[in-house]
């Protein structure tokens, strides 16, 4: 089920934390070597610390991708060693999310096809025995956008406090055109979804190569937030095999997409592309006429198929059958979810409605639950997207025995809108203007989820889910950087208006 109203998750707009060595000035960069052969980065320091850190920019992992196809492995030999010194190109299209608190700045160097790289962020100094934990990061966007170079999502910071390997990797999505969640029914079961085979096949680059970077590819953690996060839970609902991570931590990770096969029907035929050559011939229409029709379209819409190899459409399954991923988890959201988005701070009749189809009693009930004052769409979609969804997958997850721990964000110098954790976990926050209290936080919050990679089966500090009755981490309340424990009934007092409709979403 896809909302209407559903939010963007984007990068957030901070400022770069370090400085890299200009490429020119140093043609002896840090040089490493992969399966495809030698792959020269950039040395960078980092303010707040004394560690030097490599970054390796814009390798590719795949193929240049055919249109809507699934992805091919890098597999030609480099000719040369490869300069990895600039960020990559982002996948199509180069967009901002205008209208919301958040957006890609700045804008990409460019936006290709072409545009299957991965980043590596990696400490200068000898790896210790065994090597480092890897933290593989999946951006947010709403499955439509999104940029591996967002400056919020820099790994230097986190490598050099941390002493771990940070990789992330760029991944096809969907606005305004359909390259990453096509929906063609002409595509193979299990090859629906191009975007999440994208971030399938980099986990298998990382298991190939992270340990030239002094990586262990048997210590590698998956994280992300919004669609990120999303991902992440559909990686555990259908985890690849072997399995390629030993943890995940969600984010902000929202309820579920719309599959919009009906969406690609209407829109292949409007560009002229019908009967059994639909397919090759939408592969054939240039960019700016997809992008064009896509702009001028109604009602389409495109999210992943729910084929049970990438995607599942009821996540409770997989957690209640036990076949989820057996690996520690981390959940969470922020408080003020949904107040990134300022139009939304309006009558929730409308949004409710699409909540509740055709149940107007239990649309008025979930009304009822916010006092009047509080009582707008920003607040609902905080508790019914994120919120409550997190708070069901805990409990499940506890109560099939999974190790899983829960946080909830409140930001200490203003509103905790989506996305604002971000900077917070990589230390990519803005140095300008500051408070101790801010750089305090980080750095609890960097360690938290460094030390859950190092070691997943001791959680990140605070207490697992199950295992008291205040087993909810509120970061950044009550001016202190360590976590104040409180009972999730306390948190969740709303949920129980939504258990029905989370139900048909498949969390």
């Amino acid at each position: 089920m896809q909302l209407t109203t559903r939010p963007l998750a984007i990068g957030v707009l901070v400022a770069l934390p370090g400085s890299s060595v200009d490429s020119k000035n140093c043609p002896k960069g840090p040089t490493v070597t992969a399966a495809a052969g030698a792959i020269q980065g950039i040395a960078t320091q980092v303010p707040d610390s004394d560690v030097t850190v490599n970054k390796f920019l814009g390798i590719p992992f795949a193929e240049p991708p055919v249109r809507f196809g699934a992805p091919k492995a890098f597999s030609k030999p480099f000719d040369s060693t490869f300069k990895a010194i600039n960020l990559p190109p982002s996948c199509l299209p180069q967009i901002s999310a205008n209208g919301t608190a958040f957006s890609l700045t700045p804008e990409p160097p460019e936006s290709n096809e072409d545009c299957l790289y991965l980043n590596v962020y990696t400490p200068a100094m000898k790896a210790p025995r065994g090597g480092r934990a890897v933290m593989y990061w999946l951006y947010g966007g709403n499955l439509q956008f999104g940029w591996s170079g967002t400056p919020a999502y820099d790994g230097s910071p986190l490598a050099a406090m941390e002493d771990v390997v940070v990789v992330t990797v760029n991944y096809r999505t969907n606005a305004p055109e359909v390259f990453g969640f096509p929906n063609a029914s002409e595509l193979p079961k299990g090859k629906q979804n191009p975007g999440f085979l994208d971030q399938r096949l980099g986990l298998s680059w990382v298991q190939q190569n992270i340990a030239a970077f002094g990586g262990d590819p048997k210590k590698v953690t998956i994280f992300g937030e919004s669609a990120g996060g999303y991902s992440v839970k559909q990686l555990l609902a259908q985890p690849p095999d072997p399995l390629p991570f030993r943890a995940a931590i969600m984010e902000s990770e929202a309820a579920g997409f719309q599959n919009g096969s009906q969406s690609w029907t209407r829109f292949s035929r409007n560009l002229g592309c019908t009967g059994d050559t639909t397919l090759e011939c939408m592969r054939k229409v240039p960019v700016a006429q997809l992008t064009a029709a896509l702009s001028t379209g109604t009602g389409l819409s495109f999210g992943p198929v729910a084929d049970d190899t990438t995607q599942s459409a009821d996540v409770t399954k997989q957690i209640n059958a036990k076949t989820l991923a057996d690996v520690p988890i981390i959940i969470g959201t922020n408080a003020e979810e949904g107040g990134a988005f300022d139009s939304l701070n309006t009558d929730p009749s409308l949004y409710l409605a699409t909540v509740f189809p055709g149940n107007a009693s239990a649309a008025q009930a979930a009304a009822d639950a916010y006092p009047a004052g509080s009582r707008n769409t920003a607040a609902v979609m905080t508790d019914f997207t994120f919120q409550c969804p997190a708070a069901r997958i805990a409990q499940l997850t506890s109560d099939i025995g999974r190790p899983i721990w829960r946080y909830y964000f409140t930001y200490p110098e203003g509103r905790a809108i989506h996305g604002i954790d971000i900077r917070y976990v990589f230390g990519t926050y803005d140095r300008t203007g500051a408070t101790p209290y801010q750089a305090e936080l980080s750095r609890y919050m960097m360690r938290a989820w460094a030390s859950f990679a190092e070691d997943p089966s001791k959680g990140p500090g605070w207490a697992q889910v199950g295992s008291t009755s205040k087993d909810v981490a509120v970061l950044g309340s009550n001016g202190t950087s360590a976590p104040v424990m409180r009972a999730p009934a306390g948190l969740d007092t709303r949920c129980s208006v939504f258990a029905d409709a989370l139900a048909r979403t498949g969390i």
